[in-house]
């Protein structure tokens, strides 16, 4: 790959790039390996260790080159494992997909991983594992020079659990769709897609802020459910639309890797990455317009519905504890136990929309979640 490539901003792909050391046959290929002081006999009993993990993940004797071709979605990258010291590297078969995170840096046919986040790969769940900031640790084909890369990674874990979970929501009914608004008249196309689904009922009525809007941790969760809504709907033209879905895909996993890894959300961030989303949605549009020989228009999405005055009941009076379906999928995207706010029988609250909730018998004890769907004011009776 080229020696040099120039540093990007985050929704670019970009990073930097360092030299590290001149690669060795002995050497593990770590950034510690290379710059480390270590006096010998460490040096060498730390290898030995690494060596004998490296053989418990393989099962192999020395370790030895595979056949096998891999793909790391989240490196956008195709490679196959070869001996690097005594661990693994990652040698790359092709190029790198263009707009991937390691495409917008170059990688090319022949580099080679050796290290992500200066940890060693003995599998390819090695590579699998890592997402937002990443610095990636290679053999550079036309230098043969082990240099550093620093790059942004799309959380694509998280985003599979969420598509899963927001595709099965909507065959069962939990959460409703419609046809998105496509309207033609004349030679113009007018559309809409915010509409696919309700925005009014992923708003998080419980929060303080709620009238101010979707709060961002839970935008991912709602940009889902409209490219799954729009799988459905627009099945006939899904050969058209799909690639525009899978880079819509690609900024919801870019949202998913940054709310992992920060305790407050940059909410200016998640709005620029709804910016994105629209823009992929508009250039869909215009060229689905395009080839039908109209003009396409954006229709403003009318102004969300406030929240319904509902009583909180359970026949026996114990507690019950509800949370927000968007924040119900992205804990579980995560793989974490979701946050639930507590309220008693005949508490009165503003709530509108989908919720996951459980009754609270105990200190010890609640009942498995499940949905429900706030839509009126009056009392709600919950078992």
């Amino acid at each position: 790959m080229p020696a040099t490539v120039s540093q990007g901003p985050r929704d670019e792909g970009g990073g930097s790039t360092s030299t590290l050391s001149q690669a060795t046959p002995a050497s593990h290929g770590s950034v510690e390996d290379a710059m480390s002081p270590m006096p010998v006999r460490a040096r060498l009993v730390r290898r030995s260790v690494l060596f004998a993990l490296g053989l418990l993940a393989l099962g192999s004797w020395p370790p030895v080159a595979s056949a096998q071709e891999y793909f790391a979605r989240n490196l956008g990258i195709y490679y196959q494992l070869a001996p690097y010291g005594q661990s693994y590297g990652a040698r790359l078969t092709r190029n790198a997909l263009p707009m991937s995170p390691l495409g917008q840096q170059g990688f090319e046919t022949g580099d080679m991983i050796v290290a992500l986040d200066q940890q060693g790969i003995g599998r390819p769940e090695d590579l699998d594992s890592h997402w937002a900031q990443t610095d990636v640790s290679f053999i550079n084909i036309r230098t043969n020079q082990v240099e550093l890369r620093s790059v942004w990674v799309p959380n694509w874990t998280a985003l599979d659990r969420l598509s899963r979970a927001t595709a099965d929501d909507l065959r069962k009914g939990i959460v409703k769709y419609e046809q998105p608004f496509i309207d033609v008249s004349g030679n113009l196309l007018r559309w809409n897609f915010d509409l696919v689904v309700d925005m009014s009922y992923f708003m998080d009525w419980s929060d303080k802020d709620a009238f101010q809007g979707m709060p961002v941790d839970t935008q991912p969760v709602f940009s889902q459910y409209v490219v799954e809504a729009l799988r459905i709907t627009q099945q006939p033209q899904r050969a058209f639309f799909e690639p525009y879905f899978h880079r819509v895909e690609r900024v919801i996993a870019d949202e998913l890797a940054h709310l992992a890894t920060t305790l407050k959300p940059d909410e200016a961030l998640i709005r620029k990455d709804e910016q994105r989303i629209r823009d992929i949605y508009s250039e869909a549009m215009q060229e689905y317009a395009r080839r039908r020989g109209l003009q396409a228009q954006y229709s403003p999405t009318p102004r969300a519905r406030g929240p319904c005055e509902v009583v909180l009941t359970n026949p026996d009076g114990f507690g019950i504890e509800l949370t927000p379906l968007t924040k119900y999928r992205i804990a579980r995207a995560y793989d974490r136990d979701p946050k639930y706010i507590r309220y008693r029988s005949g508490q009165q609250v503003m709530l509108l929309g989908y919720y996951m909730y459980r009754i609270v018998i105990d200190d010890q004890r609640t009942t498995a979640p499940a949905w429900i769907d706030i839509e009126r004011d009056g009392p709600l009776t919950l078992r």
